[in-house]
């Protein structure tokens, strides 16, 4: 059962994995009379779900390694999992190393949700019934912002005073994942646009891009400082002043 993430210490990736991987070309490669077909299925575009604020784009050229195996394989629109449904576009938990070395502990205990990953299902293909795999999008939590993050145009790490308890960040980081990892439904509400005068979402949410490439946090068309400070106010933190990215 593996499933690789984004940089996180060697420590924390499990110790069996699959063969694929995602690499991400800058261009499409000029594909010739002979391989033209070839070439556009190596390079593919995954476009984001989701119109964030300004002109950047969170679209993003991929290719899945080795490409022959993978495209092979049977695509379907979804996949079940201990008696539950997860189709395209749906929000998952999944285990990691930390989760794992806790149930080994204790068969009975229910990990946390701040312990475990979350990701959005883009795509599944599978061998046989023992070998599925689904190509994901993978849900930040704040935490996990890198050195150096742009928002707007400042650089920051980790957590911020605006983001919420249960805020995660979506970003356009692919990987593909083995659907053994999956513990379960994830329920992640998408915090903007005519929900952003509402109340914070009591359960986990996002309102935030994460550009994977650029290292920038982006918010979502119509996100204004006004949803942050809300976030804020129920936080018990004193907002003077944000921007907005």
């Amino acid at each position: 059962m593996g499933v690789r993430k984004r940089s996180r210490s060697e420590s924390q990736r499990q110790v069996q994995d699959h063969p694929f991987q995602i690499t991400y070309p800058k261009t499409i490669p000029k594909p010739t009379v002979k391989d033209g077909r070839a070439v556009r299925r190596r390079v593919r575009m995954q476009s984001f779900p989701f119109t964030c604020s300004g002109t950047h784009s969170l679209d993003l050229l991929h290719s899945v390694k080795p490409t022959d195996t993978w495209y092979n394989m049977t695509s379907y629109k979804s996949f079940v999992l201990s008696g539950v449904k997860h189709k395209l576009g749906d929000f998952i938990f999944l285990a990691n190393e930390q989760t794992i070395k806790r149930r080994k502990v204790d068969e009975d205990q229910t990990p946390q949700e701040d312990e475990e990953w979350v990701a959005r299902v883009l795509e599944v293909r599978a061998k046989d019934a023992n070998h599925v795999y689904a190509r994901v999008h993978w849900m930040y939590r704040p935490e996990e912002l890198p050195p150096g993050t742009l928002d707007g145009d400042k650089k920051i790490q980790g957590r911020q005073p605006y983001h919420g308890e249960k805020e995660l960040i979506m970003s356009n980081h692919m990987d593909i994942v083995d659907v053994l990892s999956v513990s379960g439904p994830a329920e992640v509400k998408c915090w903007g646009g005519e929900e952003e005068d509402k109340e914070t979402p009591e359960g986990l949410f996002w309102h935030q891009a994460f550009d994977w490439r650029s290292s920038r946090l982006l918010s979502l068309d119509r996100i204004s400082h006004v949803t942050r400070n809300q976030v804020l106010q129920k936080n018990g933190t004193r907002l003077k002043k944000l921007s907005t990215s």
